[in-house]
């Protein structure tokens, strides 16, 4: 009996090893990373207002480069009516939680600029509702191998409008 516990015992150790090993396992693949911040010492700004921002990203370079940002946000992270600005493209998810809204703040960076890692940008709030603001600029890299796929990376940043 005591020989069938050991057994028991030692098999369900493994497992669990075995288990905690394969979550704490880095992965091999390449690390794809975009942070966004804003550049000024406040997160409070008036409606109108620029709201300046440093984009770092982290990619292989040997195999992608950095392609274009565009600014986004979930509708349960902004004020209402926001989503509602002219040019603004709501794109609704069965989950509502998950809709969210597309601006048309955003561009494909010149070729020249696409191998860097850092960014500086900048928000334009003109007519924004006062509130507060929860977005991300949504970065996409691109291959530098014909016909690959997009990858996408999002850097999450808040900040107020009020007057």
């Amino acid at each position: 009996m005591k020989k069938a516990k050991s057994i028991l015992t030692a098999a369900f150790l493994a497992c669990v090893i075995g288990v905690f090993a394969q979550q704490t396992k880095k992965t091999d693949g390449p690390v794809f990373k975009a942070e966004t911040t804003i550049t000024v010492d406040k997160t409070t700004f008036k409606p109108g207002e620029k709201i300046p921002l440093k984009i770092v990203c982290t990619y292989p370079e040997d195999t992608h480069q950095v392609g274009s940002w565009r600014l986004v946000a979930y509708l349960t992270d902004i004020p209402g009516g926001f989503e509602k600005m002219p040019g603004f493209e709501i794109k609704p998810h069965k989950d509502p939680r998950w809709s969210y809204v597309e601006t048309k703040q955003g561009y494909w960076f010149k070729l020249a600029q696409r191998k860097n890692k850092e960014f500086e940008v900048g928000i334009d709030t003109t007519n924004w509702p006062e509130g507060d603001y929860r977005m991300s600029t949504n970065i996409t890299f691109q291959s530098i191998i014909p016909e690959e796929d997009f990858i996408y990376r999002a850097g999450m940043f808040t900040f107020t409008i009020e007057k």
